[in-house]
C-alpha cells in the first residue's frame, strides 16, 4: 500500500485508488506501506491509521511523519515486519518525550534491514545505556544484517555505541553524519575509534562517514580496510 496524495489523503493498494476521508470498511494492510514525503503533512499516517483493523507488514517505509509511540507498536504489532525505513520521522510517547532508539525494535523479531535519517531533535532517543540496551535485544533480531543510521550530528554521542560496534559480529552497520563541520574534539573521538578499528578490526568493520574525516592521515587506510579500495564520499 501506497500513499498517493497527502493533501487529498488517497492511497494505492492492490491496483485500486481510494479516498481514506470516505465512510469505508475496516483495513488489513499486509506486505507494504509507503508513507512518502510531503511538506506540511506530518499526520498523514496518523489520520489513516484509525482506518486499519489489522496490520501484517513485511516491509515499512515513513518519510517525515509525527507518531505516537502506541500507533507505531500498533503498525509493527504483527512482529513480521522484515523491512523498516524511518525518515526524519518523529515518534513520541503520550507525555511528547520521544521514544529511545532501543524502544523501536520491541517488536520487530524478523527484521533484517533498519535504516533510520534523524529528524532535527532525534539528540533524546539515544541515552547513555541505549546501546547497551539494544545490544541485549539483539539475541531476538536474529535475522538483522543491514543497520544504518544517517543524518547524525554532534548531539549524538558516538562513545555510547563504541562498544556494541567493536563486539558486533553480525551486522552491516553504517554511520553517516550530515554534511556540516564537526569540531576537531568530536572528529578526535571518531579518528581514535577508528585507529582502535585499523590496529584491531572486528568482525563486523562498521561503516563512518563524515567530511571533516577525509582529513584524516588514517582515513585511506580504514576505508580500504571498510571496502577493499577507497571510495569517495
Amino acid at each position: 500500500m501506497e500513499e498517493i496524495d497527502q493533501n487529498l489523503q488517497k492511497w494505492y493498494a492492490d491496483g485500486v485508488i481510494f479516498d481514506s476521508t470516505k465512510d469505508i470498511a475496516k483495513l488489513w494492510v499486509y506486505e507494504e506501506l509507503m508513507v512518502k514525503w510531503s511538506p506540511n503533512a506530518t499526520t498523514i499516517l496518523s489520520l489513516f491509521i484509525p482506518k486499519i483493523n489489522k496490520c501484517d507488514l513485511r516491509s515499512l517505509y515513513i518519510w517525515d511523519q509525527n507518531l505516537t509511540f502506541d500507533e507505531y507498536q500498533f503498525l509493527t504489532s504483527s512482529g513480521s515486519l522484515e523491512e523498516l525505513s524511518l525518515f526524519s520521522c518523529t515518534i513520541s510517547h503520550s507525555d511528547t518525550t520521544l521514544v529511545t532508539f532501543d524502544q523501536l525494535f520491541e517488536k520487530l523479531h524478523q527484521l533484517k534491514s533498519f535504516d533510520m535519517r534523524c529528524d532535527q531533535n532525534y539528540s533524546s532517543m539515544f541515552k547513555k545505556d541505549t546501546f547497551k540496551k539494544f545490544a541485549d535485544i539483539l539475541p531476538r533480531l536474529k535475522e538483522l544484517s543491514y543497520f544504518k543510521i544517517h543524518g547524525l550530528t554532534e548531539a549524538f554521542d558516538f562513545t555510547s555505541i563504541t562498544d556494541f560496534l567493536l563486539k558486533n559480529e553480525t551486522i552491516n552497520i553504517t554511520l553517516d553524519y550530515r554534511f556540516e563541520a564537526l569540531s576537531d574534539e568530536y572528529l578526535g573521538i571518531l579518528e581514535k575509534f577508528i585507529a582502535k578499528i585499523i590496529e584491531n578490526p572486528p568482525e563486523k568493520i562498521p561503516v563512518i562517514n563524515s567530511p571533516g574525516l577525509r582529513n584524516c592521515n588514517i582515513y585511506d587506510e580504514y576505508r580500504k580496510l571498510c571496502f577493499g579500495k577507497v571510495y569517495l564520499l
